[in-house]
């Protein structure tokens, strides 16, 4: 296995009451949209789902010599270090941009490391392979 730094993050787990009430409205909004149309019901239910995965189901992470990679039910991101550009830290994790002239690219080839109690780990990381990531890309 590549060596790097390795964890689960589940915001559901922390928050289970917020966690049944979503689950419950995705459900009962499921039903009522099932009883008119079977396939509406079918996309809703999908929309909704994705909608609030990061916070119901578990996300993997994996900060690696080779780039980040951000796993779930319906998501998968793996990003190189040389396509990785600012990374800023909110609580409980760190957003990383991606490195991209536009806005818009690099908000959508960013991601969002949800790091609870190992935010020191992280940043040590994050800051040793980003400058690396720059030097070698600046020469």
């Amino acid at each position: 296995m590549n060596e790097g730094l390795h964890w689960t993050d589940w915001p559901a787990a922390r928050a289970p009451k917020k966690a049944v009430f979503a689950a419950c409205v995705i459900g009962l909004t499921t039903v009522g949209i099932v009883a008119m149309d079977w396939l509406l019901g079918l996309i809703g239910t999908l929309l909704l789902l994705s909608s609030v995965s990061d916070f119901l189901f578990p996300t993997r992470f994996a900060i690696t010599g080779d780039g980040v990679q951000v796993r779930s039910l319906l998501r998968v991101a793996n990003r190189p270090w040389d396509r990785l550009g600012a990374w800023r830290a909110f609580p409980g994790g760190f957003v990383v941009s991606g490195s991209s002239p536009s806005k818009l690219l690099r908000r959508l080839r960013g991601v969002e490391l949800r790091c609870p109690g190992q935010e020191s780990e992280v940043e040590a990381l994050l800051m040793q392979y980003l400058s690396a990531a720059k030097s070698a890309a600046e020469e």
